[in-house]
């Protein structure tokens, strides 16, 4: 099941407004108003419990006689209450001061924000047996590059019931025109977590200012994005740049020393993998063909290298499944690169 998501009654664990993303599957369904609503229709609408962790005793063992196994002291696991499945599907034990944070806590607080319409949800998921749940909501403003190239707000939640991470709250601006995530590209303190701990509610609350104050500096988002889009780049600028979000100090050494093109010459795999060669001349051809890089704001420019890197991630690059994909744009690979592509950029505008 490529497409990890969770299942319960034959549905997938998925909500989405108008259109169904991942492989067609959720539920179709109009504009949902609150986050209770949303958590309906995405089959989220169950409790997570915790509880100590048991050893079973093997029946072949009849010293034991009727005893059926014994609880192991300061060790906790997640479960659901509606299906039972365990959540610590890693096999990680929990410690005692983990909290709980079921997902309508997660996305409540979201809710005072979209009483005048300020948010709309857009999609809301599961992964897995559903220790992982995701939901996405677009904010009223969009940022504009340069017209058309439109750059919508969003807000995203990720929720763990595994122990594996904190609840993550943050801005993720989407290039509409090719669907890029452009999360790194914000500036810092555009993200907030919230670890499992007892002052989980606090921490909720105070997130409303934090992330108030991101919104309220969209100004200098685009004001950035404008700059970006205007400061033209030749093709050694674009290459040089692109080799510097993936070599190393000593393999841009290498290729300047010997005068060497990773898009025309034979560079030698020992030093350079193809592997990064092959990530390199893909996210070239990206930056000069790919979706959205014809408009005025991303052909030839420091704003098309930014979009060439997350659109070479969300559009070309091949994963085991969207699960995966999820993860590398959010925190992984992609969001690295990405990250390290918004630096390079703000260094090169300097200039």
């Amino acid at each position: 099941m490529a497409h990890n998501l969770n299942f319960r009654n034959n549905k997938a664990s998925m909500y989405s407004l108008r259109e169904i993303p991942w492989h067609g599957l959720g539920t179709i369904t109009q504009e949902c108003l609150t986050a209770k609503e949303v958590i309906e229709k995405a089959q989220l609408d169950y409790n997570v419990k915790k509880s100590n962790g048991f050893v079973k005793y093997l029946e072949e063992d009849s010293i034991f006689l009727n005893r059926k196994g014994k609880q192991v002291p300061n060790t906790y696991f997640t479960y659901r209450d509606d299906t039972g499945d365990l959540l610590c599907s890693n096999g990680k034990a929990l410690t005692k001061d983990y909290n709980v944070i079921q997902n309508r806590e997660a996305f409540e607080f979201l809710d005072s924000l979209s009483q005048e319409g300020d948010i709309i949800y857009e999609t809301a998921g599961a992964l897995n047996r559903g220790e992982l749940i995701f939901v996405s909501a677009r904010l009223p403003h969009s940022l504009l590059a340069s017209s058309p190239d439109k750059i919508d707000q969003y807000l995203l939640i990720f929720l763990s019931h595994d122990g594996s991470s904190s609840v993550v709250v943050k801005f993720t601006p989407i290039r509409v025109v090719c669907n890029n995530t452009l999360t790194a590209a914000l500036s810092d303190g555009s993200e907030v977590r919230i670890r499992h701990s007892s002052n989980y509610k606090d921490r909720l609350e105070n997130a409303k200012i934090v992330l108030g104050l991101c919104n309220s500096g969209s100004n200098s988002i685009v004001e950035k994005y404008h700059n970006y889009s205007n400061i033209k780049l030749n093709e050694l600028e674009a290459i040089n740049l692109i080799n510097s979000t993936y070599l190393d100090k000593s393999q841009l050494h290498y290729l300047a020393d010997n005068k060497l093109n990773i898009l025309q010459d034979t560079v030698d795999s020992d030093i350079i993998s193809t592997r990064k060669q092959n990530i390199v001349s893909g996210v070239y051809d990206y930056y000069n063909n790919g979706i959205g890089q014809d408009t005025n704001s991303a052909k030839d420019t420091l704003w098309g290298f930014l979009n060439a890197i997350s659109g070479f991630y969300q559009n070309v690059k091949e994963y085991s499944s969207q699960e995966r994909k999820l993860l590398s744009i959010d925190k992984g690979e992609a969001a690295n690169k990405l990250r390290l592509a918004s630096q390079l950029s703000y260094k090169h505008s300097l200039i």
